[in-house]
């Protein structure tokens, strides 16, 4: 859909890319009770099998291949701790490929901080497999509600929405932090709803529609966000876009990162309920027209 912006991404994108993928995933810090293994040889074939097995602070690693179904992980309860980590085999996500949605839900009457899911080594591509229904949004690579996730070492491409926030209740938003992860070639490469939070760090955002779009909190630093918006015919919103947030105020917080070649904007933000904090070390390369905060 986005593919054409590809070829734009020049030097500077290839040396980030490096970057990216330089380092290996991390997962939710826990004495993990037991590895559960995904893929040809191991005990379990598919990911959700592993996923329906696990307990409290268990390891799913999955061996390279790929993938073709739908994951959920879904929790219901109140304050019950629950952390897991799912893992692909080594550090180069291109060779663990999931294609369908990952859904991870919590549906809690209080607090979500007692649950807490990583997801490492991954490329999470569309089109999905639209087998859950009920509300999850067609053709998101991964879809979060409520509970805090980290996402670290991944890509995440080819989606309507690469990674859909949304919260379990009015109260409690998604949280939710991308670490090193390449977001590209879809339609939404963020959306962010309700009173969610999304922290980007050392990403790379490209050739989506819409870099990321929604109200909340946002932190966005030391990342890269380029032709988000190309060849689309004004329809799309650029490289990030700030609405109005649930309830009320929306935030974004930026530093150390670098917009190019964003259409029509590098970073829109809607007047009234939002709160735009700059805190240096962002490089806007483009025309005047298309540079630096449009209102």
């Amino acid at each position: 859909m986005f593919s054409q912006a590809a070829h734009h991404l020049g030097s500077f994108s290839w040396w980030v890319l490096v970057l990216l993928f330089g380092f290996v995933g991390y997962g939710v810090e826990s004495s993990a009770a037991a590895t559960l293994k995904v893929g040809g040889g191991y005990p379990y074939s598919t990911i959700q099998a592993a996923v329906d097995a696990a307990q409290n602070g268990d390891t799913i690693f999955i061996a390279q291949g790929l993938y073709k179904e739908d994951v959920r992980i879904f929790k219901t309860g109140s304050g019950t701790p629950y952390t897991l980590t799912i893992t692909g085999q080594g550090t180069n996500p291109q060779y663990v490929v999931l294609k369908g949605t990952m859904e991870i839900a919590i549906y809690n009457g209080s607090s979500n901080v007692n649950v807490r899911v990583a997801v490492s080594n991954l490329t999470i591509q569309g089109p999905t497999n639209l087998s859950f229904g009920g509300g999850v949004p067609a053709a998101s690579g991964i879809y979060v509600v409520g509970d805090p996730v980290l996402i670290s070492n991944c890509v995440i491409k080819d989606e309507q929405y690469g990674v859909y926030l949304t919260p379990s209740n009015t109260q409690f938003g998604a949280i939710v932090t991308l670490s090193r992860t390449l977001v590209t070639n879809n339609q939404f490469g963020v959306m962010v709803t309700g009173p969610s939070t999304l922290t980007v760090s050392n990403s790379v955002v490209v050739g989506n529609g819409t870099g990321i779009v929604g109200g909340g909190t946002m932190v966005v630093r030391d990342s890269f966000f380029g032709w988000n918006g190309v060849g689309l015919g004004g329809s799309g919103l650029g490289g990030i876009k700030l609405s109005s947030g649930f309830p009320s105020t929306s935030y974004l917080t930026m530093s150390n990162t670098w917009f190019q070649r964003n259409v029509p904007r590098h970073v829109g933000i809607d007047p009234g309920y939002t709160v735009f904090t700059d805190l240096g070390g962002n490089v806007y390369r483009d025309p005047s027209t298309m540079s630096g905060i449009s209102q």
